[in-house]
């Protein structure tokens, strides 16, 4: 085996494990014997004598020590306790004691010669930092408090299922939760169902190349002024977030559903964001957003940034520098206002019925929409109900003023008939063209087989009776 320790011989007892699912024998390089595991806890004694230092700081290397090793983060716990025979049950090591170790009658018969079992209860709160690295796998199921920070790297992973992660802080941004370094793969973070909090403000950092996929969870704080803040580099998928604050820079990609954000501070990179809540949305640099189906109190756009805004409300609009806003089908109750050189566009939905004389539906009509500078702003084929969508602006505000389209001419043709109207697009409109002719029930090249096949019946028939005679 050689010198698992490194400690110069080969004649020490090592602590091993043999994990399943990789097949693989994992050495802790720990002094140790007689060990006992369950979930990522290996308890086991050490003999100082054996292990030559005062293992549990008495003063003196005669004991039997009860210690153990943590698989998640490769840490090795010394209890201080003197005892033999360690057994792991959830948070407790039980173990046996002799009462002449201790000096001490225990039990309280008179003597001190029995053997008693005692356990010792692995802390509830972990003290110091939890650190993954290499392509580490750490899973996090209930309440965990944490007195330091949790640091994912390389391409490790963390898995919080129905958890509750508590940092122990004493004040503001002591502790936080990161996804960082990324080497020979990436730093990844899977949570559902999950809460993380603390009673100071913290942050949750995911850097340049790492993935998160996050559903039905908090990142809080309680009580406020405490508050958590995501910032995001890398890939991340949020359903069903709650979050105070949120920044997204660098290469950026985020998507967002169904969630609930305080503040967005977007330097960078692309979002999208599906049946979310904002309380704020900042946009800079050349950042891109688009939200759909989404509640804003206020947009806000600066620098050369893009807002698509589609299906929403929003109370506030503000664009700034060079940013442009997009708004469709999008309503605003506040004001919503231009400066410097920026723009806001306000879009709605022309729904347009094509129909026949006998207000039949007509399918693949073309339906063309013109400007009234005669440009064409767009065209679309009707469906088999006879129905098509077209999305037409309203007006472009800029710092100067509001600049209204006007009058949209609406053309519809099929084969060499042709409807048109004259639509304004101060709101979502629906009209209805109807065309001057009567659409056949089957198409021309349907007819023409059925006039066909009862002439080649007739002429069977014909022939048949010629040939009986």
């Amino acid at each position: 085996m050689g010198d698992l320790n490194g400690d110069g011989d080969t004649s020490d007892q090592i602590i091993r494990y043999y994990e399943i699912s990789t097949g693989t024998v994992i050495n802790t390089a720990v002094y140790g014997e007689f060990p006992c595991v369950e979930g990522n806890i290996i308890a086991f004694e050490t003999w100082e004598p054996d292990f030559g230092e005062d293992v549990n700081g008495d003063g003196d290397t005669d004991d039997m020590v009860i210690r153990y090793y943590d698989i998640s983060c490769g840490e090795v716990v010394t209890t201080a306790e003197m005892g033999f025979y360690a057994s792991v049950d959830g948070k407790r090591i039980a173990f046996g004691t002799y009462e002449s170790y201790l000096d001490e009658d225990v039990n309280g018969d008179g003597d001190k010669s029995d053997t008693i079992i005692r356990y010792y209860a692995i802390p509830t709160i972990r003290q110091g930092d939890l650190i993954l690295d290499d392509n580490d796998v750490y899973i996090i199921e209930g309440q965990f408090d944490i007195n330091g920070s949790i640091i994912v790297k390389e391409n490790a992973t963390l898995i919080l299922k129905n958890a509750v992660i508590n940092f122990t802080q004493a004040s503001d941004w002591q502790y936080n939760m990161s996804l960082t370094n990324p080497l020979n793969g990436n730093p990844r973070l899977q949570a559902a169902n999950t809460t993380v909090t603390s009673t100071y403000k913290y942050s949750v950092n995911f850097a340049p190349s790492t993935y998160v996929n996050v559903s039905d969870s908090k990142f809080v704080g309680s009580p406020p002024p405490a508050y958590c803040w995501l910032w995001v580099y890398g890939t991340a998928y949020f359903n069903n977030l709650t979050v105070h604050g949120m920044s997204a820079s660098g290469d950026a990609e985020v998507f967002l559903s169904t969630s609930s954000i305080g503040s967005l501070n977007f330097y960078s990179g692309n979002v999208s964001a599906y049946s979310t809540n904002f309380g704020v949305v900042l946009t800079y640099g050349s950042s891109l957003i688009s939200m759909d189906k989404c509640t804003v109190d206020t947009v806000d756009a600066f620098e050369d940034s893009q807002q698509y805004v589609s299906n929403s409300a929003i109370t506030r609009v503000i664009s700034n520098d060079n940013a442009s806003i997009w708004l469709v089908n999008s309503t605003y109750t506040g004001s919503a206002t231009a400066y410097n050189r920026s723009m806001i566009f306000v879009f709605w939905y022309l729904d347009v019925h094509v129909i026949d004389e006998l207000s039949q539906n007509v399918p693949s009509a073309n339906v063309t929409t013109v400007y009234p500078n005669a440009t064409v702003a767009g065209s679309k084929l009707t469906n088999t109900s006879g129905w098509t969508r077209l999305t037409l602006m309203e007006k472009m505000m800029n710092a100067t003023g509001s600049y209204p389209v006007g009058n949209y001419t609406v053309t519809a043709t099929y084969e060499v008939y042709m409807g048109q109207e004259s639509m304004n697009m101060t709101g979502n409109q629906e009209i209805t063209i109807t065309l001057p002719f009567i659409i056949p029930e089957f198409p021309a090249f349907f007819l023409m087989p059925l006039f066909m096949i009862p002439t080649l019946v007739v002429v069977l028939i014909f022939r048949k009776k010629r040939t009986l005679f």
